[in-house]
C-alpha cells in the first residue's frame, strides 16, 4: 500500500484544483496539515464506503405520520416514505 501524500495548508491553498484532480486519481488519501497537524483528508470518492443512513424518530412524529399513512391506506412505513422523495431507494 503507497504512503498517504501530505501538503500544507498554504500549498493546498496555491493549488487547490491541482490537489482536488490528483485526489480524484490517486489511489490513497491525501492529507492536508496545518503546523503538522492533520486537519482534513481529501480523497476519491471511490475510496468512500457509504454507509446507510440510520434515522431515529421521537414517538410523536412516528404517531403522526403512521396516522396519515393509514389514512391514505398505505401500507409501506416512514423510512420508505423517506427514501423514496430523498432518492435512497
Amino acid at each position: 500500500m503507497e504512503a498517504v501524500s501530505n501538503y500544507n495548508i498554504k500549498e493546498l491553498h496555491e493549488k487547490t484544483g491541482h490537489y482536488i484532480r490528483l485526489a480524484g486519481k490517486s489511489p490513497t488519501p491525501i492529507s492536508i496539515t496545518d503546523r503538522g497537524k492533520v486537519v482534513a483528508v481529501i480523497s476519491s470518492p471511490d475510496l468512500v464506503i457509504p454507509r446507510p443512513r440510520i434515522r431515529k424518530y421521537s414517538k410523536e412524529f412516528q404517531d403522526y405520520f403512521e396516522s396519515a399513512l393509514s389514512k391514505n391506506s398505505k401500507k409501506n412505513s416512514i423510512q420508505d416514505d423517506l427514501d423514496a422523495i430523498r432518492g435512497d431507494l
